[in-house]
């Protein structure tokens, strides 16, 4: 049986008008919860909440969810928060493909001027009633993995971006999904299989359109972007498909001033967008691109590496390296969606997949001890690995979207990592430079009295189990000194540290003395 097509979202986005017009043209049965719950109680929603309350009707809902869970092929339109608890949520998911629609607060108001059955926005001030509850649902409503945003589309557009999505996900799993709110912006973070194939209807329904400007390196291009071109092209988007070196040598404001000359001549405008694919280096590229071209446009964020996955593409930060330093020039751009599709990870190379479990293992450390001990245990469930790694991610940029406190607990590792990293010339990938920077950094905290003293060993030995180095070779320690010394961490001249305390807790903000800095580097070198 096909799974049902599950239209959620805020009342007044469209979901019964579109939700009867697709059951018309697929042949389908078309279920409106409120009309299912109605026909049950023997009387109508406003009835329910004047007579019974609102928790009775709450309670239909669920019931409502129960019932419609098994695929049967239905088109379903759900009340305005039928789907807020999550085991609601969980039982209509179990049936079919959830897609929310959303319309920013004027458009639904217009929607809603003549409609006078809306318990929720009865009385005075229905306008400041609205607001005010789509603000308290936003983030749910934001966290659904299918979005479509009907703000400026006519009724037979919704119907046609849904249709077209539907057919595009309809055979695939559901993907985990994070809404990531930054200020102004909304981050969503998606992970699954088969997810590049489905890139273009997933923007379009998102309200995207015009030119994408495809931005990848040459070895990325080479196994994964006649699909994501392919899809934008067959969504209806005018495809600019622009390719760089790869490796960290293209991550600078040179090359930067290459793509903006390209973008140009590609006629990319403020309408458009850009489309990253690849791993951090392109993310960081792409996204200073964005934030800087035409003083901003939006951006995609297609990860193709376990590092970008994992770390390199959540969080809104952008940035391009000096001679003299990494990310030393950069924006917070977040990007509108990032796509992490897990089949790529079958064409990536051991080296890079063991790269990006140095930040994995950095996640466990500050957030998820059973993380660390899944990896310490040698678990091979990546998506589950990949997860929950995101998870501490989003969960520590929501705390602190800019900077400003608990999100420089996400520099464990790098501050020693980093100039080891640069001293190497990249010839040390970042996640080995970052596995090493993480040895180094919990020896000064176990000197410092911070953490217990086998708390380096621990780490050491999950970093070795995985294939990465702990020691690096042939580098000057005043070389990685020096190199230290340019890092953005840097606070009234004097590098902060993030050092853990333990498995699942750092401390962040800690000045460490230059000679301890030194010992650890010493620590850490090969003999």
């Amino acid at each position: 049986m096909e799974p049902n097509l599950i239209l959620t979202g805020f009342m007044g986005t469209g979901k019964t008008t579109v939700g009867q017009l697709i059951a018309q043209r697929l042949g389908r049965t078309f279920v409106d919860t409120d009309q299912w719950i109605e026909a049950r109680a023997g009387k109508s929603v406003a009835a329910i909440f004047a007579e019974d309350g609102e928790d009775r009707f709450r309670a239909w809902e669920a019931e409502a969810c129960e019932a419609l869970s098994e695929p049967q092929g239905l088109i379903i339109a759900t009340g305005g928060w039928t789907l807020g608890p999550q085991q609601n949520r969980e039982a209509m998911q179990r049936g079919g493909r959830v897609m929310c629609l959303w319309a920013e607060p004027d458009a639904i108001l217009a929607r809603l001027s003549d409609k006078s059955d809306r318990p929720l926005l009865a009385g005075d001030d229905r306008a400041a009633k609205l607001r005010d509850l789509l603000k308290k649902r936003e983030a749910v409503y934001r966290s659904f993995a299918w979005q479509i945003d009907t703000t400026k589309m006519d009724v037979a557009e919704v119907m046609l971006h849904i249709m077209a999505l539907y057919g595009s996900i309809s055979g695939s799993a559901e993907p985990d999904a994070f809404y990531l709110p930054m200020g102004e912006r909304n981050n969503s973070v998606l992970l699954g299989a088969g997810l590049l194939e489905s890139i273009g209807p997933v923007l379009r329904a998102r309200g995207l359109r015009g030119t994408a400007a495809l931005i990848g390196d040459s070895n990325v291009i080479e196994h994964h972007g006649d699909r994501v071109y392919q899809s934008l092209l067959l969504s209806g988007f005018e495809v600019v498909p622009l390719r760089v070196p790869a490796g960290e040598e293209s991550k600078t404001l040179d090359m930067a001033g290459m793509v903006y000359e390209q973008l140009v001549q590609g006629g990319l405008e403020r309408s458009g967008m850009i489309v990253a694919l690849g791993g951090g280096v392109i993310g960081d590229l792409s996204g200073f691109v964005a934030a800087t071209y035409l003083r901003g446009v939006p951006w995609v964020n297609c990860a193709t590496t376990l590092l970008a996955m994992v770390d390199a593409s959540i969080g809104g930060k952008t940035g391009v390296d000096l001679p003299s330093g990494k990310n030393l020039v950069g924006a917070f751009h977040p990007p509108l969606v990032t796509v992490s599709d897990l089949t790529v990870l079958r064409t990536l190379p051991e080296r890079e997949f063991q790269s990006g479990l140095a930040e994995v293992i950095k996640a466990g450390v500050i957030g998820d001890v059973d993380l660390f001990e899944m990896i310490e245990g040698g678990s091979t469930d990546v998506q589950d690995i990949i997860r929950r790694s995101i998870q501490v991610k989003v969960d520590v940029v929501r705390e602190d979207p800019f900077e400003k406190g608990r999100r420089a607990a996400l520099n464990l590792g790098h501050t020693i990592g980093h100039g080891i990293e640069a001293a190497s010339q990249f010839l040390l990938r970042h996640g080995e430079a970052i596995g090493i920077g993480m040895i180094a950094e919990a020896k000064i905290a176990e000197r410092m009295g911070l953490a217990h003293s086998d708390l380096s060993g621990r780490i050491e030995a999950v970093i070795e189990k995985v294939g990465l180095p702990t020691r690096y070779a042939n580098l000057e320690t005043d070389t990685i000194v020096q190199l230290m010394r340019s890092d953005k961490k840097k606070q009234l001249g004097r590098l902060k540290f993030a050092l853990p305390r333990d498995i699942g807790e750092v401390a962040v903000g800690i000045d460490v003395k230059d000679e301890l800095v030194r010992e650890a580097i010493e620590v850490v070198r090969d003999e």
